[in-house]
């Protein structure tokens, strides 16, 4: 048995690990709010690590992640029953997975040089899926 678990299996894990999480999501507003604010440190630091220069691209970058942030809760408590916040989660989830499928299936032709295991088959499946997923939500 393999030691290390594959890329897909980790993947699958943090999936299914999700569920709770979106049931959080949906009854805990308060516990919501912390995660958007633990999510948003962590971003900032990241930020803060990648751009050694303090210049102007560093401050765009913290006005879009305070931009992101405010947004996100905004859109969070202005919905009654947050289920238009689930199926924009759904989305991007399923977004991820039919790019991670369809790359890792069908991949041949790379889509840059800045993200060298992105393909185009890839896209192609993100877009897919994601269209699945709005397609279900309003029939």
């Amino acid at each position: 048995m393999e030691v290390f678990l594959n890329n897909f299996q980790k993947r699958f894990i943090i999936s299914l690990l999700a569920f709770p999480l979106i049931y959080l999501l949906i009854y805990q507003k308060f516990f919501f709010s912390i995660i958007i604010y633990i999510v948003f440190l962590i971003s900032f630091y990241e930020w803060h690590k990648i751009n050694k220069k303090k210049n102007f691209l560093f401050i765009v970058g913290i006005f879009f992640l305070i931009l992101a942030a405010y947004s996100t809760i905004t859109f969070y408590f202005k919905n009654s029953y947050n289920f238009f916040f689930l199926w924009v989660l759904l989305i991007v989830w399923l977004s991820d997975v039919g790019g991670y499928i369809f790359g890792k299936l069908f991949g041949v032709k790379k889509l840059s040089k800045v993200s060298p295991n992105k393909t185009w088959s890839g896209a192609f499946g993100s877009i897919v899926l994601s269209q699945f997923a709005c397609v279900v939500f309003f029939f």
